[in-house]
């Protein structure tokens, strides 16, 4: 048989072969591939999960601690009412002196 008579009967049975059909190995590696990226994606996911899932806990928590905490205007009235050192020292004395009865 001639080389032209075998290239024709291949291309001949490679037309009668619908182009979609693969062998039973690359059907099987496809499946193989597509389980494992599915596992990726899941994996993903899960860990897409868990991040948003522990940052909305965060946030949860400082939400907590800002309601216990005080005002920027609290903070400020407290500290206008603070005694400074010289006015403090000044009634330690007067008090000391009342209360001395040799004084």
């Amino acid at each position: 048989m001639s080389f032209w008579r075998r290239l024709r009967r291949w291309a001949l049975s490679k037309q009668q072969r619908p182009p979609h059909t693969q062998s039973s190995f690359a059907a099987a590696a496809g499946v193989t591939d597509r389980s494992r990226l599915q596992g990726n994606i899941r994996a993903t996911f899960r860990a897409l999960h868990d991040v948003v899932k522990a940052q909305g806990l965060a946030i949860r928590n400082l939400e907590t601690q800002m309601a216990t905490k005080a005002t920027a205007a609290e903070v400020a009235a407290g500290f206008s009412s603070k005694v400074n050192e010289n006015e403090s020292v000044s009634a330690c004395r007067a008090c000391f002196l009342k209360s001395d009865p040799s004084g």
